[in-house]
């Protein structure tokens, strides 16, 4: 802290161990929890503009115990209190009974919820505190952290926005920018199937889906790709291709098919899939067209 306030920073924060495990693991008591938050608090809160205080492993914590670190932390003017969820064992259910149990508990203390991912439910957690109270979240982009990371940036306000109609503020249209500019100088490339910002995340290659959205992009996108900055969506096809993407793709490569031979193309667009296990380029594509029409004047002559 003294570190921060010769850096000018406008606001810090500080944790402490709340549960019995983390307590036995520092060799500190409850006691001391308490003495060193009022000394912090008492001692910097007029340094910074925003100071604020953990919980570590609250979600491990006695509940008892926590409330009374809560009030401790609203009595020693601190402006808000992180509940951490250090080894990410919260599900949605227990997350919302905690926020909702230290918001009752303690009211006008501001709460954020800081979410680890070991169980792949950090956003989870995160949306759902919310719901049960939390003021704020600790968020990262691409979802970076300890072990299995932490609740992801562009995940939690892509979540809000859409599934909570809460809109945070965050200019939503710049976070794939932001996430490949993350990936690239952190040398930590995006998983395919990452949702909102990964490269499969608007890619459709089944053929009921790819004909929805011909018809119109809502049957089956949460929302359009250009609402966090990303290209349209990509129809591909493959092993999973259907007669209408077909005939859309034939169309844009401005291709010509035999009158009739549509099935017989899209049988042979589904065998090559299939064996190449991926999604045609449009030269594999434009190759099978050619063979087919090869084979159609052959068949005719």
């Amino acid at each position: 802290l003294d570190a921060a306030a010769r850096c000018c920073v406008h606001g810090a924060h500080f944790s402490l161990p709340v549960s019995a495990i983390h307590l036995a693991a520092w060799g500190k008591s409850r006691d001391w929890v308490f003495r060193t938050l009022e000394d912090l608090a008492g001692r910097y809160r007029g340094v910074f503009g925003f100071l604020t205080v953990g919980a570590q492993d609250a979600s491990r914590a006695e509940l008892d115990f926590l409330c009374d670190f809560a009030f401790a932390a609203r009595e020693n003017g601190l402006a808000r209190l992180r509940l951490a969820d250090t080894v990410g064992i919260l599900t949605p259910r227990r997350t919302f009974q905690l926020v909702s149990e230290v918001c009752t508990a303690v009211p006008g203390l501001p709460i954020e919820f800081h979410g680890h991912n070991d169980l792949g439910m950090a956003t989870a957690n995160t949306i759902t505190a919310f719901e049960a109270g939390a003021a704020a979240a600790s968020v990262t982009v691409n979802g970076l952290g300890e072990r299995a990371g932490n609740a992801s940036l562009d995940e939690v306000v892509m979540a809000l926005k859409v599934g909570s109609h809460r809109d945070c503020g965050i200019r939503n249209r710049q976070l794939f920018h932001l996430s490949e500019l993350v990936s690239q100088i952190s040398g930590r490339p995006l998983p395919d199937s990452k949702p909102v910002v990964g490269p499969a995340a608007f890619r459709h290659e089944s053929g009921i889906h790819c004909g929805g959205l011909l018809q119109d992009q809502r049957t089956y996108e949460p929302f359009a790709p250009a609402e966090v900055g990303r290209a349209p969506s990509a129809l591909v096809v493959g092993h999973h291709a259907g007669a209408r993407l077909l005939a859309h793709e034939v169309a844009r490569l401005g291709l010509e098919v035999p009158d009739g031979a549509m099935p017989a193309l899209l049988e042979e667009v589904r065998a090559l899939g299939a064996r190449l296990k991926r999604v045609l380029t449009d030269n594999e594509l434009k190759a099978l067209v050619a063979e087919l029409n090869q084979n159609h004047v052959i068949r005719t002559l």
